[in-house]
């Protein structure tokens, strides 16, 4: 009988694309300054959600972030010092959120609110006057404006 000569190859295995890390940052982070325009509005956003959040007020006059904070799930954030103007209120929740790609891995859910926020101020010689807006981000009753689903490239643009 014969001796038979058996080839094994090596294969590597298919090389998986790492996942990005992920962070959980404090609720009130900000992640993105924007613009360094100040003034006296203040935000209050209420997260009512089973899902962390990413907050992006949108400056329409420019049609650029003008802020991006973090909002833990069932928790509240502020935004203060923001400037006189017209802005537009968008969100993303989910769970994994990773900063290198500013996006939640699981659950991520896009949205945005219908009304725009008009922070005014108004000046006189007892001082300034000015708007404090309260937000939640989950439907609550006789609330006073609507959520709408958007898509990602919306909220990313």
């Amino acid at each position: 009988s014969g001796n038979a000569n058996i080839a094994t190859a090596v294969v590597p295995a298919p090389s998986a694309t790492p996942l990005p890390k992920t962070e959980r940052p404090k609720s009130g982070t900000v992640l993105n300054l924007g613009s360094k325009r100040g003034g006296y509005g203040q935000l209050l956003i209420s997260n009512g959600t089973p899902n962390d959040a990413l907050v992006r007020l949108i400056d329409v006059s420019i049609d650029k972030t003008y802020r991006e904070i973090y909002v833990r799930a069932n928790s509240a954030a502020s935004i203060t010092g923001i400037a006189a103007g017209n802005y537009d209120l968008l969100f993303t929740t989910g769970q994994d959120y990773a900063p290198s790609i500013k996006k939640f891995l699981r659950d991520s859910d896009y949205s945005k609110f219908g009304s725009q926020l008009n922070f005014v101020e108004t000046w006189s010689d007892g001082g300034v006057g000015f708007k404090k807006f309260e937000v939640t981000l989950n439907p609550v009753a006789h609330g006073n404006t609507s959520i709408t689903k958007i898509d990602e490239s919306a909220f990313d643009r």
